[in-house]
């Protein structure tokens, strides 16, 4: 139930360490105080700093425990991994050379969370992220590494966050701050849970018109939590990366297309579509893009001037035609011979 890496927790920088001969043995994380959460996988890495020395070893390891040595420009690594680490309570883990040692004190926590999803209409959502250990005592709540105390938005008891009028746009993760009191003094633990919700793409523009060598970028926004997997398409043919540029917008992988120096086989109906593997929904938007020949404007200008010249035809005709009928008409009849 745990999550697969450890929380750190911020207290104090620097393990304790003994410095002999220029030789002293360090731990990663570089804290006296590291809390893991019950089931999850427990990684230490101890480094001596000098260039002559032994490996250092972790000396309460266990035949169940993996612990593994490297060696890179003078120093010397040892690296403890224990999976699904289940000690309850505190443990602390010597690393030791043969001149120096470091310890860290390593603690457990439990968590229960609760998440919730986004629906229309829904009034309120309920997050709950509880946790059980040691002496434990809720200090605060963040979304988007901002504290939401005196937000009137949200109502924080206890464990649990009440987010009023939930939207899209309050989907993500939320992290329930706590404060641990130990023999090593006072900690921070962090706990993650989600408030989800499924993709939607925004609206975009009907449609684009271009000239042919115009340069056309289509950007698609999308809101929701887990990120979907963007996919766009031309007349319902996925687009392939050949000619065309594929980049992030907002956070989202392939959210922008840009197509340099557009041709006439590059118009078509454009479809952005946001899926979520999670939920097994999707969203979609399109938009139509035109695009014309750079001096499509002078066709119509010719056509203009073809109809002008046509119809100057048509009345010089006209003209003589009518002139012809006025001179015969005015000539005298000619006399008939006998």
């Amino acid at each position: 139930m745990g999550s697969l890496s450890c929380i750190l927790l911020a207290f104090t920088l620097a393990s304790i360490s003994n410095a002999v001969s220029g030789q002293y043995v360090t731990i990663q994380p570089n804290v006296r105080g590291l809390a893991v959460t019950l089931g999850s996988t427990l990684k230490l890495t101890c480094y001596l700093d000098g260039s002559q020395g032994s490996f250092p070893i972790w000396v309460n390891s266990s035949s169940t425990q993996i612990q593994t040595f490297t060696m890179k420009n003078s120093i010397y690594g040892s690296t403890l991994t224990i999976e699904n680490y289940r000690e309850i309570g505190e443990k602390i883990f010597i690393c030791s050379s043969d001149k120096s040692i470091a310890e860290i004190t390593v603690i457990t926590v439990e968590e229960t969370k609760e998440g919730d999803h986004f629906y229309y209409g829904n009034k309120t959502a309920a997050l709950t992220c509880a946790i059980s250990g040691l002496e434990i005592s809720p200090k605060d709540w963040l979304f988007k590494n901002r504290s939401l105390s005196g937000d009137k938005k949200f109502k924080m008891e206890n464990s649990t966050i009440i987010i009023d009028k939930p939207n899209r746009d309050d989907a993500g993760p939320y992290t329930a701050v706590y404060e641990i009191k130990s023999s090593q003094g006072t900690f921070e633990h962090q706990c993650v849970v989600e408030y989800t919700a499924g993709p939607l793409v925004m609206d975009m523009a009907r449609s684009r018109n271009l000239e042919q060598g115009d340069d056309l970028k289509l950007s698609c926004e999308v809101k929701g939590y887990p990120q979907a997997v963007i996919i766009w398409q031309r007349d319902k043919m996925n687009i392939t990366r050949n000619g065309t540029i594929f980049s992030e917008y907002m956070g989202y992988k392939d959210g922008q297309i840009e197509i340099k120096n557009v041709q006439f086989d590059d118009a078509g109906n454009y479809t952005c579509t946001a899926y979520s593997e999670r939920f097994g929904n999707s969203s979609t938007k399109n938009i139509i893009v035109r695009v014309k020949d750079p001096i499509a404007w002078v066709w119509p200008l010719v056509g203009i001037l073809v109809e002008v010249a046509l119809l100057a035809i048509i009345i010089i005709v006209v003209k003589l035609c009518e002139r012809r009928n006025k001179d015969s008409l005015s000539e005298p009849p000619r006399e008939k011979n006998e």
